[in-house]
């Protein structure tokens, strides 16, 4: 879907050169905002963008043992926060 290529580019694109942090506060709205908006039917590709991001950031975490309990903390957290914006869109895509 061109709008999941899109938004997946984009996301790669505004964290380039940002500091871990920096890209874990990447807002799938953000990457919306960037590309001057999407469809609300095609929101959810924004949301993929951002978790993608999160989820190659978790696994280098993992990967190269950075996962303490702090930083597992802060990824359910994330993971949390992404279900519950998950779970509006599609009831917002019922209405």
């Amino acid at each position: 879907c061109g709008s999941a290529i899109a938004t997946s580019s984009m996301a790669t694109e505004m964290v380039i050169g940002k500091s871990v942090q920096e890209a874990l506060a990447l807002t799938n709205r953000a990457v919306a905002e960037a590309l001057d908006g999407l469809p609300p039917i095609k929101m959810h590709c924004s949301l993929l963008a951002e978790q993608a991001v999160k989820a190659a950031l978790k696994e280098y975490y993992e990967q190269h043992g950075l996962m303490d309990d702090e930083a597992r903390k802060m990824f359910d957290i994330l993971d949390e926060d992404a279900d519950e914006y998950a779970e509006n869109l599609v009831k917002a895509s019922e209405i």
